[in-house]
């Protein structure tokens, strides 16, 4: 019985990532579930077993997505440095949610969830639950606070702020195939300026 429970989270996957792969290069439209099943090697029938639309397997597309970045996010703050100072940490966190929203598979997803908004409406919405990552984020603001680095406010605006900062202008260059943020050295720069924003403000 464990061995066939195996095989079918083996064989669910192999779906999953070949339609990871299929999504993020062709887009939502373009994929069939035909296409799928020949990438991966299954029959239609095993897929519909498991995912009873294109929206669903799509769905479950995303969350393998997100899981594997929190599962990601927990590794790297795990390795932080704990004598390090608490703004400090928040910078290298912050540092990451750059990465991490300009990986190319999440820039496909999203840029998805923009042209297909109306079909996705369609689909099965996901409940009021937390937010991982901008739980990781908003305890970081609140530890730097508390060691004065921050002033005291709404930790979670303030996360939010931070994101919007950092993330807003690479994630749209990213979503319209704009590549000036591709690299390492762009990256780094256009982090240290809008972190110097975060921390200053922009007034006079």
């Amino acid at each position: 019985m464990a061995e066939r429970k195996t095989a079918r989270d083996d064989n669910t996957l192999r779906i999953v990532e070949a339609a990871s792969e299929l999504f993020a290069t062709q887009g939502y439209a373009a994929t069939s579930v035909e296409q799928v099943a020949a990438k991966c090697s299954a029959g239609k029938d095993t897929i519909y077993r498991r995912f009873p639309s294109k929206l669903a397997l799509f769905g479950a597309v995303l969350e393998q997505a997100r899981d594997s970045r929190v599962t990601l996010l927990a590794g790297f703050t795990a390795a932080l440095p704990k004598d390090g100072s608490p703004l400090g940490r928040l910078q290298q966190v912050a540092r990451w949610f750059l990465d991490a929203n300009l990986d190319p598979e999440l820039v496909a997803f999203k840029r998805i969830a923009m042209t297909e908004s109306q079909v996705l409406a369609s689909g099965p919405q996901p409940g009021s639950q937390k937010d991982p990552f901008m739980e990781v984020l908003v305890s970081h603001v609140e530890a730097a606070q508390e060691a004065g680095a921050i002033a005291p406010g709404d930790s979670l605006f303030i996360a939010l702020q931070l994101v919007h900062c950092i993330v807003a202008v690479p994630l749209n260059d990213a979503l319209v195939g704009g590549e000036s943020y591709a690299g390492k050295a762009a990256r780094d720069a256009h982090f240290k300026a809008a972190w110097a924003l975060f921390l200053e403000g922009a007034a006079a």
